[in-house]
């Protein structure tokens, strides 16, 4: 059975193995092995395989897989309809005229830890009793629709609907500061070369191939893709200051420094900007994908 959601003994809450990587990247989980079975009275041990690493570290998207081969679960462990539960929820109803079923997930790029923002229900509530170095954790189970705020983490179930031929079935909102839309991943997500530039730019993902450079503290990721009708130069500047608002900057700052000068994938969400320059009598166009709130927690290398 697929493991969807596992209890983290660390933040004291259910969550998927995508949010807890999310969570590590943030620092606010260290070990991939505090996680147990979230099932009643259950504390079958789980890893949460691929949570200590960033997206361009990953050969697979994070999941979880059981501690041990040996799984005996108690008698009252209720593992299937807590994964049921949480499939269910995860699943809303469009109001279109055919009333179709479609996922949808919540990428917030307001602040994530405001409560007010973050609908939580409570599906189950139970005591779990886990001793481990003496210390006892007794909370409620909570499942949380997936919401996130990290681009690697909307990355990864990119990714996954992708390889399951998904991507026109799998619905994000995203909630901005005046507004929220709605998008299919399809349409989100733009490479480079197969999108036609146009003259009122929408905030989406542009990923193509691109070779990171450093110029004295700011970095400029140069992509070798151009755009389908502009024969122009494609670009993001990343400065300093932007770089220091995160709260994972130091993260951040040595995984770009170790892919500097290299060919990477970068996805990046933002707005494009078309300028004109003009040196040594020559003009040239480029276009700038610039950051939404110039937030580098919207840059991914894969």
């Amino acid at each position: 059975m697929k493991i969807d959601i596992a209890y983290s003994k660390e933040k004291c809450q259910t969550m998927t193995a995508i949010e807890a990587n999310e969570l590590w990247q943030n620092e606010e989980l260290y070990d991939k092995h505090e996680f147990i079975c979230p099932g009643k009275d259950c504390n079958v041990p789980i890893t949460c395989a691929g949570m200590d690493k960033s997206k361009a570290d990953q050969k697979r998207v994070p999941h979880y897989i059981w501690g041990h081969r040996n799984t005996e679960h108690s008698e009252n462990c209720d593992l299937e309809s807590l994964i049921f539960e949480w499939h269910q929820l995860n699943k809303t109803v469009r109001k279109s005229e055919d009333k179709k079923a479609y996922n949808k997930i919540v990428f917030d790029f307001n602040n994530i830890n405001d409560s007010n923002k973050i609908k939580k229900t409570i599906t189950n509530v139970n005591s779990k009793d886990t001793k481990k170095n003496n210390v006892n954790l007794n909370n409620h189970l909570r499942i949380v629709r997936p919401h996130y705020r990290l681009l690697s983490s909307l990355l990864n179930l990119y990714f996954d609907a992708k390889n399951n031929n998904d991507l026109d079935n799998q619905y994000v909102t995203l909630n901005f500061a005046e507004k929220s839309y709605t998008y299919k991943l399809s349409t989100l997500f733009k490479k480079i070369s197969d999108y036609d530039l146009e003259t009122k730019s929408k905030t989406k993902v542009f990923y193509g191939k691109a070779t990171l450079t450093k110029y004295k503290d700011d970095y400029y990721i140069n992509f070798e893709d151009t755009f389908r009708n502009i024969d122009a130069e494609v670009k993001c500047v990343i400065k300093k200051e932007d770089i220091l608002k995160v709260k994972n900057a130091k993260a951040k700052l040595e995984n770009f420094e170790k892919q500097l000068n290299k060919v990477n994938q970068f996805f990046v969400m933002g707005k494009l900007k078309k300028v004109e320059i003009k040196r040594y009598g020559i003009s040239k166009t480029i276009i700038y994908i610039n950051l939404y709130m110039d937030s580098l927690d919207l840059i991914t290398i894969s």
